[in-house]
């Protein structure tokens, strides 16, 4: 793989990246769904979710939408991409703070951690073949996922 083709690639998956936390603050769900079309979601370790279908119906039935959107921001940063030399895998890992402002509540950060991700290349597209999620702390999730508590996790 040239350096261009590596730069295409990494642009790609970034994309990818982005685009989860894009379908999730707009409320497009479905959107970041597809992007698990050949892949698993790792919510926590024992419980992940398979392929578009499970992705979807996951996040239609938890994430808590306000007019259509959950109102979060995904901020990512520090996103670090490995390709591997067949040019068809990809692994990489990013930070990622959610914040959240619902009516009648003090705008606040809900989640604060990072992605663990691999990637594959399928018909020239993109997609996850895993996204662990990595929590360093939990803020109050009840506005943003029905199956939240309202005392949350480690507060941050």
């Amino acid at each position: 793989m040239d350096f261009q083709q590596q730069r295409i690639a990494e642009d790609n998956i970034s994309r990818v990246v982005f685009g989860y936390a894009t379908g999730i603050d707009s409320g497009n769900l479905d959107d970041t769904a597809r992007l698990f079309s050949h892949g698993a979601w790792f919510v926590n370790p024992d419980q992940p979710f398979r392929g578009f279908d499970e992705v979807s119906e996951f996040l239609w039935s938890n994430v808590i939408l306000y007019n259509g959107v959950p109102r979060t921001r995904h901020c990512i940063s520090n996103l670090v991409i490995n390709l591997d030399s067949s040019g068809v895998k990809a692994n990489a890992h990013s930070n990622v703070m959610v914040y959240q402002t619902v009516p009648d509540q003090l705008p606040g950060i809900i989640f604060q951690g990072g992605y663990k991700d691999s990637f594959l290349l399928v018909d020239g597209q993109w997609y996850f073949d895993e996204r662990h999620i990595v929590t360093d702390g939990i803020g109050d999730m009840s506005y943003h996922l029905k199956s939240a508590s309202q005392a949350g996790g480690s507060r941050i």
